[in-house]
């Protein structure tokens, strides 16, 4: 009988299975390292980033509708021409906080930064200034999502607001969280001189 079926039945030598019942050996088909070889562990050389790609089509989405949105609010904004009483993106804005989490401040804040930033440069607005006024609004209207969405978890939580108490509660929540969105969008306009100071508080 061959030396090497006096082995024990589960020995391996070399990733090699030696078996009773076997004439020769199984080895494994991977190649075992030598004595002056290290061993190496196979890793992927592709990078994979999941969320990347779907994040960023929320945040295109987001912006989209956003800026969709804002034209209908801007048809009857008060003059300098972009500040109105009706701003149907900021539903759209806490909509998408609740649905996808912090993160869809990003599209919010693209959408709002884009649509003030057109406003300004159809109005022939020095382009430093639309670029600076649009970003410091596009952050007040990030912050206003921001809060309404926390103060919404926090009294409802994942529910929809109940009966005559739950609407009263829900319509302050929005109250409070709009005068975010209205203090930075004023301030930004007469810091910029688009608008006067004493139109601050019209």
């Amino acid at each position: 009988m061959a030396p090497f079926l006096n082995v024990n039945r589960q020995q391996q030598i070399d990733g090699c299975d030696f078996r009773l019942t076997e004439r020769r050996p199984r080895c494994s088909l991977a190649r075992q390292p030598s004595g002056s070889e290290e061993h190496r562990p196979v890793t992927s050389r592709i990078i994979v980033m999941p969320n990347f790609g779907k994040r960023t089509l929320e945040a295109l989405a987001i912006a989209t509708v956003y800026i969709v949105t804002a034209m209908p609010g801007l048809l009857i904004a008060i003059a300098p021409g972009n500040v109105t009483v009706v701003w149907p993106p900021s539903g759209i804005a806490l909509t998408a906080m609740l649905l996808l989490g912090f993160r869809a401040g990003v599209g919010v804040w693209m959408g709002a930064f884009l649509a003030n930033l057109l406003f300004f440069v159809f109005h022939n607005t020095l382009m430093t200034t639309a670029v600076i006024t649009g970003s410091s609004i596009a952050t007040g209207s990030m912050l206003q999502a921001f809060l309404a969405a926390f103060l919404y978890r926090r009294t409802f939580g994942a529910d929809i607001p109940p009966g005559l108490k739950g609407v009263l509660k829900f319509t302050t929540i929005a109250a409070l969280s709009c005068l975010v969105a209205a203090t930075f969008g004023t301030s930004s306009l007469a810091f910029s001189s688009t608008n006067v100071w004493t139109n601050y508080t019209d």
